[in-house]
């Protein structure tokens, strides 16, 4: 078996009905798909049942999460390489057989990732560099307002780069990543920690470490409607968001890292509780008024950081 696609759904019934259609439809090297459904109950598991027989299907009695629910279908997975895909994108022509034929092609690369596209077929942004403190203050919404038109940005800066060459990257969003199933088997699956968010920049930072490559290709394209499975719940994800980088960052960097991006986020997120609060004063606006709810109840989050960091993430129903 050439490669084994992994999708974990949870609550995206006709995404996924659309993903696994594009996947037969589109993919032609020998491949099999298994899906992990998280306890969605929402006809999401008779779907696939009755519609795309064809796929392994884990049905899940509880939501395990991201991270493991991928962990779930690994024992079952046959392919030399494994590609993890979200349940609400669409395969774009070959791009798995191109994902493919590139690991095939660069035996010094571990992990490949392809061109993220928006529904309406807009760039979606979806490469990143490893946590460093000047890089966070180049992360925010005014940074890519003041230098947009900045040649030298759009050159050599993430945040602005338009996805348009192949090159060597620190991680990519997890929404496809193809990967070695021999790597996978010797560093272990993904980290169940990160309940969700965070896992893909862990294994990454893992793949790397043990001498691989993690590279992006333009070559082969995605559709991503990002976040339909957790927008309905958007303060509880924003906070495990935050979370999950804690994590990331207790695992991997040293103690001063950690305290010095606690500040810099504290230190944001009253900002905007300020900003969208003064805001909706004046405009009476309901989605000013739930963006302060919400950078409250991630304030109020922190105050409390270390012991929330110790407790189990809990799905939201």
């Amino acid at each position: 078996m050439k490669v084994s696609i992994i999708i974990v759904n949870y609550r995206v019934p006709q995404l996924l009905n659309a993903c696994l259609a594009s996947i037969r439809n589109q993919v032609k090297v020998q491949y099999e798909v298994i899906v992990t459904d998280n306890a969605s109950n929402d006809g999401s598991v008779e779907m696939i049942r009755e519609k795309h027989p064809w796929v392994k299907l884990i049905a899940s009695p509880v939501n395990t999460g991201f991270s493991a629910g991928n962990n779930l279908a690994m024992p079952f997975a046959t392919g030399d390489y494994i590609f993890f895909l979200n349940p609400d994108t669409i395969v774009v022509k070959d791009s798995v057989d191109v994902l493919c034929q590139y690991l095939d092609s660069h035996p010094e690369t571990g992990l490949v990732a392809p061109r993220l596209l928006n529904g309406d077929g807009s760039l979606q942004r979806s490469i990143r560099n490893f946590y460093s403190f000047s890089e966070t203050l180049l992360d925010n919404r005014l940074f890519p307002f003041l230098f947009s038109g900045s040649a030298w940005f759009q050159k050599n800066s993430l945040t602005f780069w338009q996805h348009d060459s192949e090159r060597s990257v620190d991680w990519a969003k997890g929404a496809a990543l193809l990967v070695r199933k021999s790597i996978l088997d010797k560093i272990g699956y993904f980290d169940e920690q990160f309940w969700i968010y965070g896992e893909e920049m862990d294994l990454c930072y893992r793949i790397i470490k043990e001498g691989w490559k993690i590279d992006f290709t333009p070559a082969a394209e995605i559709i991503h409607f990002e976040k339909q499975s957790s927008r309905q719940h958007n303060s509880v994800m924003f906070i495990q968001n935050y979370k999950s980088f804690y994590l990331f960052l207790l695992k991997h960097y040293l103690g001063y890292d950690f305290q010095l991006y606690r500040f810099r986020a504290v230190s944001i997120i009253l900002a905007w509780f300020c900003f969208f609060k003064v805001k909706s004063w004046f405009s009476g606006n309901p989605d000013d008024q739930a963006e302060s709810k919400k950078y409250k109840e991630v304030f109020t989050w922190h105050l409390n950081l270390k012991s929330n960091l110790k407790k189990p993430f809990i799905a939201p129903k």
